[in-house]
């Protein structure tokens, strides 16, 4: 898969996208036919890149054959201005992956340490390095182990998650990893999530931050003809072995997760320009059934690099979407607007076909309602019987409250009884 990335800055709509020879090529959009565009080569074939875009400056994070690369190079200059760092000399470096928080940029990437499967985690402020080394200590790794993917993701309380996909090349084993980390820790948990010998298989998988509580992971596994896909939250994995859906087409592409509150969106491109779709409205227990929606080929239905930018966090995430050089990604909301996306996907989409993707929406509308409903209905009871608890311990607090003024009747009753029997008696005061 061709990896670029979209960016938006007040310039206007730039694109980074790695070529067959390992530069990359840098285009500047500030119209539909305005365009600038300059081909950046490195010190060595870039094989992997993760890029965000901070004051002017295109900042990149590249993996090649030696190692671990850092990049600046500017988008306004004439010239050729860049400037070039190694951050990482090991060869099985790899997956980098480039972000900001506040005022500090990290550096993230994996690689086999001391047999040893670790995740790097290095990052600058104000001039200050600092770099820490979270290894999964569990198991070695031998010579022949590739770290063949990578997907991370920043949650709002400043959480890295990753998932990755270790491949052993003498024993055809796969396994995905779960890393969690916080940026301020010095220790990082890892989760065990899945794995597989079988022989002729490739997977491809994705990881979503959720705001609250853990992640959303999915991956699918490709072998031969058909397409398994897995969907799990975070680390509550026990159910992660039974299948979401298989399909039986032999062109299916990296899985694509969304999170919109507590709701989650599944969304992978099936073969040439077909989009595949399914919903969960509970936090990941329960999915959807799937909805396939054809894009006329015009569209350019892919998967790219974007940025998820608050006031100063720059986050790179995978978007699905359309359009060149104005790249919309899909939303939850185009599962129920026919027209909203069927109006982009060309002249060649026919009345027919909008007819029956305007039903399949509409059946997806209905089952997104019920689904909602049927929570609504839950949370109530769960509130009625919340309710009915309340009132049987104020129940219990009253009849306590009267207990208790009966047993202070009844000991003034015994100090007056006491006091009547007891004689008169004076004091008097000497001076």
């Amino acid at each position: 898969m061709r990896q670029e990335v979209c960016l938006y800055s007040s310039e206007g709509v730039h694109w980074v996208e790695l070529q067959s020879d390992g530069s990359l090529l840098h285009s500047l959009y500030r119209g539909v036919e305005q365009v600038k565009q300059h081909l950046w080569r490195f010190s060595s074939t870039v094989k992997q890149f993760s890029a965000i875009l901070l004051h002017g400056h295109l900042h990149m994070l590249m993996a090649y054959e030696s190692g671990i690369y850092y990049a600046r190079c500017s988008v306004n200059a004439r010239e050729d201005e860049k400037q070039e760092l190694r951050i990482s000399r090991h060869p099985s470096s790899s997956n980098p992956y480039l972000f900001n928080l506040g005022r500090t940029l990290y550096f993230g990437f994996t690689t086999i340490l001391n047999k040893k499967f670790t995740y790097v985690l290095r990052q600058v402020e104000q001039g200050r390095w600092r770099e820490r080394a979270f290894s999964y200590v569990h198991e070695d790794y031998g010579v022949n182990v590739h770290i063949e993917q990578a997907s991370c993701d920043i949650s709002e309380s400043g959480t890295l998650y990753g998932l990755f996909l270790i491949r052993h090349g003498d024993t055809n084993r796969q396994q995905l990893m779960l890393l969690e980390l916080d940026m301020e820790s010095e220790e990082a948990k890892w989760q065990h999530v899945f794995s597989s010998a079988q022989a002729g298989q490739s997977w491809s998988i994705t990881i979503s931050a959720a705001r609250e509580g853990d992640p959303y992971l999915a991956w699918v596994v490709h072998n031969g003809v058909t397409a398994t896909v897995y969907c799990a939250r975070g680390i509550q994995v026990t159910n992660s072995c039974i299948p979401l859906k298989v399909f039986f087409q032999n062109q299916f592409s990296v899985p694509r997760l969304t999170i919109a509150g507590e709701h989650g969106l599944f969304l992978s491109i099936t073969g040439s320009s077909w989009l595949a779709s399914t919903y969960s409205s509970n936090g990941g227990k329960n999915w959807g059934s799937f909805m396939e929606v054809p894009f006329a080929r015009e569209s350019r239905l892919r998967i790219i690099q974007g940025v998820r930018c608050s006031e100063q966090d720059h986050v790179p995430v995978p978007l699905l979407g359309i359009g060149y050089p104005c790249f919309r990604p899909i939303e939850l909301i185009d599962l129920f607007h026919p027209f909203l996306t069927m109006n982009t996907m060309g002249p060649s989409v026919q009345d027919d076909v909008l007819l029956h993707y305007a039903k399949l929406q509409l059946g997806v509308l209905h089952e997104f309602a019920s689904e909602r409903i049927a929570v609504w209905q839950e949370e109530m009871m769960l509130l009625e019987e919340r309710l009915l608890q309340e009132e049987h311990v104020l129940q219990r607090l009253e009849s306590f409250i009267e207990e208790m003024e009966r047993e202070q009747y009844r000991v003034l009753e015994q100090l007056h009884a006491v006091g009547s029997n007891l004689a008169p008696f004076g004091i008097r005061l000497i001076q």
